[in-house]
């Protein structure tokens, strides 16, 4: 033997010694099986007890029927060309009774000379405390309301999911190995109008290296449901970045935020929206005029008279007037226009890409509707409505959108003035 042959024999022993690994040389044509010192202190045995070395009955004594099957399974594809290479996770009865997982792997050294599998070599690992720690992580995982995962991105970008828990069936509608196998198939059912935000929030966490919080939709099987994703991120020795986090459904805090997003702006008798949603819609539509020269009408509405009416035939007749009136506005604005109750018996509404004079045409064909609107009061007493209103335009030289809404005030009063049931253009 070579002293170069020499120096790599010393070279794989002291391998082997360092990764603590099992080893064993089985001939699968005689049966005999030869292992080293670790192979059985593995299992809590010395290797004297293992004497004579001269068959596999040990091994097959040792490991767990169902896993047995599996083993066998697992030599018989290796065999037949189907794998690269036996591979396979089994459990050993310790000498003091309990189980031992193995990661038993192996592959052919020598065929005989018809080219059947001679001997067979291999290591076997002690995986015991990873495969314990494994399951205690899955049992956490399926008590928590969400997605367990880690997340990973290379140096070059590729993401990948290391490990993702069971909940990503409930979730996603995939399988862990799904989603271990290719991890796109996550990005893809969450929803396009939320996905650049998403894949931009994981690229500023990535960038500065805080926590990573989103909000999204994702789509499962037809229904779309809120997520929402927190993880914290890492750096490992390769360069690559970690996140390890949790997805939860917020639906039922999104249906919650929903009704009081609606609470806060919407008029509670009329159902319109209210004073708080039409200033912000003014915002909005005044900063449009300023920046592209778009044409905004606007009219504010007042009930005539409405004193006396609650006065002459009391508030819930009062109150009837304002709940006709909405319904009169729903059926006869578009769906483009912004309307609702301003305050009190005042109305405003924002007709986009219209001018003035086309706003006065469709709050006179409101008017007359209304007019011939009946109402009965508690009493039985008839009584009819009318209403005066104000009408402009969002003028691109208005400072604010006070100055607007000051003008619109200004033609309304003119209105009233001229004797009410009117409509004045400013």
């Amino acid at each position: 033997m070579t002293p170069s042959t020499n120096h790599r024999i010393e070279r794989l022993e002291a391998i082997i010694e360092g990764t603590r690994a099992g080893t064993w040389e089985w001939n699968v044509q005689t049966g005999q099986n030869i292992i080293n010192e670790r192979w059985a202190e593995i299992v809590g045995y010395s290797l004297e007890e293992f004497q004579p070395q001269d068959s596999i009955t040990h091994w097959r004594a040792l490991v767990h029927p169902e896993d047995m099957l599996a083993s066998d399974k697992a030599f018989e594809n290796y065999f037949n060309g189907e794998t690269q290479h036996y591979e396979c996770k089994v459990r050993m009865r310790h000498k003091d009774g309990y189980w031992v997982w193995i990661h038993d792997r192996g592959k052919t050294a020598t065929q005989t000379e018809d080219g059947k599998p001679e001997w067979v070599v291999g290591t076997h690992i002690d995986i015991t405390t990873a495969h314990d720690t494994e399951r205690l992580i899955s049992r956490l995982a399926r008590t928590i309301p969400g997605i367990v995962y880690v997340l990973k991105m290379l140096p070059d970008g590729e993401l990948n999911f290391p490990y993702v828990s069971e909940k990503t069936m409930e979730f996603y509608g995939l399988t862990p190995e799904e989603v271990r196998s290719d991890p796109a198939s996550v990005f893809n059912i969450i929803h396009p109008d939320d996905l650049p935000g998403l894949m931009e929030s994981i690229a500023h966490s990535k960038n500065t290296m805080t926590t990573w919080q989103y909000e999204y939709r994702a789509e499962t099987k037809g229904k779309m449901s809120w997520l929402y994703g927190v993880a914290t991120p890492e750096v490992d020795e390769d360069g690559a970045t970690i996140w390890y986090g949790m997805v939860t459904n917020i639906d039922k805090q999104k249906t919650l935020e929903n009704k009081l997003l609606n609470l806060s702006i919407t008029d509670e008798l009329t159902g319109l929206h209210n004073r708080r949603f039409i200033l912000a819609e003014l915002e909005d539509k005044f900063n449009l005029v300023k920046r592209y020269g778009e044409s905004v009408a606007v009219a504010l509405i007042d009930i005539d008279n409405f004193k006396s009416i609650n006065d002459s035939f009391g508030h819930p007749a009062g109150d009837k007037v304002l709940k006709a009136f909405a319904k009169i506005m729903r059926s006869r604005l578009r769906e483009t226009d912004v309307y609702g109750r301003f305050g009190g018996e005042e109305f405003f509404i924002i007709f986009p890409n219209q001018l003035s004079e086309n706003a006065l045409n469709s709050v006179n064909a409101i008017l007359e509707r209304f007019r011939t609107q009946s109402f009965v009061s508690q009493t039985g007493q008839l009584f009819n409505a009318t209403f005066s209103a104000g009408i402009t335009e969002i003028n691109a030289k208005d400072k604010d959108i006070s100055e607007l809404v000051s003008r619109v005030d200004n033609a309304l009063y003119s209105a009233k003035a001229q004797g009410k049931n009117k409509l004045v253009t400013a």
